[in-house]
């Protein structure tokens, strides 16, 4: 599995996001990629002891903000580390992580990898840790929800629950 990780996002960024990747390098069976400003990456990961090793590290430019406009920014700059992590997961990824402007991701998943054949809305999930693992769909991202967006994510969410968690009939409410 190719999990591509967006490093220079989200609160605490770059440094956070290292040490998650080094932590689930070190846990996982898995191929990561930090995606990002290179030399900050670097840098970062030596003033706080981390060892890269068998992590990848494609470089870009820029940075989507928490301010920018998530419609416009996604094409404006399309050399930022969350635009080519997502270009990198249309191509040859399997997953893509950010902790960025949620309605640039949204706005970007939509533009840039396109939804499902005969799905009209991407939906943001995220795995509540509960003793059987819940996963809540849309967590954010959508404010204007019809009932078949809400079929279709609830189709969605069982694929996931059964091949990721192995949950043979996953409850939806």
């Amino acid at each position: 599995m190719n999990i591509i990780l967006d490093a220079m996002s989200g609160d605490k960024a770059p440094a956070e996001i290292i040490k998650g990747a080094v932590m689930a390098k070190s846990r996982l069976n898995v191929d990561l990629t930090l995606v990002g400003q290179k030399d900050v990456i670097l840098h970062c990961a030596r003033e706080n002891g981390l060892s890269l090793d068998g992590i990848r590290i494609e470089h870009a430019e820029g940075v989507i903000t928490m301010e920018d406009d998530p419609i416009s920014v996604v094409r404006a700059k399309r050399n930022s580390s969350m635009a080519m992590g997502l270009r990198m997961l249309k191509e040859d990824g399997d997953a893509f992580v950010s902790a960025g402007n949620t309605g640039a991701l949204h706005a970007g998943s939509s533009l840039i990898i396109r939804p499902i054949k005969g799905i009209h809305r991407p939906a943001i999930a995220t795995v509540l840790p509960l003793s059987r693992p819940m996963l809540l769909l849309d967590s954010g991202a959508n404010t204007n929800v019809t009932p078949e967006y809400l079929v279709q994510w609830a189709v969605m969410g069982s694929i996931y629950m059964k091949n990721i968690f192995g949950i043979k009939q996953p409850t939806v409410g």
